[in-house]
């Protein structure tokens, strides 16, 4: 059985072509990207991540990081996800 290595990418990463051709030189395989915080923080790279890693991996999942009010974030974060043009196909996670 293979394993997968799928990187974590925040604002705290680079965004650029390079740099996510440069992680799949190194093994990765795929991308989750932290899309959103709370219920007002929308992660400023993620466009460009998003389209990126759907270049170099073909896939790609997104995260939230949770901090409390479960419904609002949710629809928080399921706004974005849409926003982005991601689909139910997408893997998504809560941090």
């Amino acid at each position: 059985m293979a394993n997968s290595i799928i990187v974590d990418l925040s604002a705290y990463q680079d965004s650029s072509l390079s740099f996510i051709k440069k992680l799949k030189s190194h093994g990765a395989s795929g991308a989750i990207i932290k899309l959103t915080e709370g219920t007002n923080y929308l992660n400023p790279k993620a466009s460009a991540q998003i389209k990126n890693c759907f270049d170099v991996f073909g896939v790609v999942g997104a995260y939230h990081f949770y901090h409390g009010s479960p419904t609002a974030e949710a629809n928080y974060f399921l706004k974005h996800v849409k926003s982005f043009g991601l689909d139910k196909t997408t893997w998504l996670a809560i941090d």
